[in-house]
């Protein structure tokens, strides 16, 4: 019978594991799903005339409403905002913001609801205001 190193022991149970995150909100038991966490998803779109619009996507993975989130960026930013269903996927919604309103969602993401940066995906898009390239 051959033996069987720790780190091979360890890396082919790995291997065959499959992933999976957990989700805890106050008050709540914690939420076990299969696979990665899908990081918030915030991309830029232009529409008619030269117009951007800011579509941020996955907002209920992290136990956030998008209404809310919808209704307090048109409260920071002062621009229209619109709810869609994303597009094959039941219970998703799509916020989305009018104008380049990448900087206004990163703070109040980050800030107000305490998402950590690590799980908010395009927030590379904001420019330092006092840098110019």
């Amino acid at each position: 019978m051959g033996a069987l190193k720790w780190d091979d022991l360890f890396s082919r149970t790995l291997d065959k594991i499959q992933q999976c995150h957990q989700l805890v909100f106050p008050g709540q038991p914690p939420i076990v799903k299969k696979g990665h966490i899908e990081p918030i998803d915030i991309s830029e779109a232009s529409r008619g005339s030269n117009q951007k619009v800011i579509m941020i996507k996955n907002l209920e993975v992290y136990g956030l409403d998008p209404t809310a989130v919808s209704v307090a960026l048109q409260h920071r930013v002062q621009a229209s905002s619109a709810l869609n269903a994303v597009p094959g996927s039941k219970d998703r919604v799509l916020v989305q913001i009018q104008g380049n309103q990448v900087q206004q969602v990163g703070k109040l993401l980050l800030d107000k609801y305490q998402i950590p940066r690590k799980y908010i995906q395009g927030l590379d898009k904001v420019q330092n205001p006092g840098k110019k390239k």
